[in-house]
């Protein structure tokens, strides 16, 4: 029976452990990526994302399913971008499961969570007193931005 515990105990703080890990990956994702934006660095941000990639600009929820679609898109945004009002650091991160449900269009909630997957985190960064969603995936032990929007 000690046995059967103890295994359980050590289960349960793996598990922690591994989400503590993809946690991390998705921070360190999302911080890379609004450095790059910063630097309007195309071919930097580009290490940051993956296709398909999700953004609303006012409208409904867009996908990206194409690396060179999605760098074309990359290099128009940083075309229109004043670098001194990106910031670097983010606030509200979170797993995009606890907050999915705030997506109210389910069109659009769709869309982002297959862009997701299981493993998603969210984090919103001020930008310009605006508030700008960064949804990271983690697959196979790599994180990427795979959406923003406001």
């Amino acid at each position: 029976m000690r046995t059967l515990a103890l295994l359980l105990a050590l289960g349960v703080g793996a598990s922690a452990r591994a989400g503590e890990k993809e946690e991390k990956l998705a921070k360190d994702a999302i911080g890379a990526f609004l450095k790059a934006v910063k630097e309007k660095d195309a071919d930097k941000v580009m290490k940051t994302v993956a296709a398909p990639f999700a953004y609303k600009d006012g409208g409904a929820v867009e996908v990206i399913d194409d690396e060179k679609k999605l760098k074309e898109w990359i290099k128009d945004r940083l075309g229109a971008i004043d670098a001194d009002k990106v910031p670097t650091e983010f606030e509200n991160f979170q797993p995009f499961d606890k907050v999915k449900d705030n997506i109210k269009d389910e069109g659009d909630r769709k869309k982002v969570e297959k862009v997701v997957g299981k493993e998603g985190y969210v984090a919103v960064a001020s930008v310009d007193g605006k508030n700008v969603v960064v949804v990271a995936r983690v697959k196979d032990g790599k994180a990427a931005v795979v959406g923003v929007g406001r």
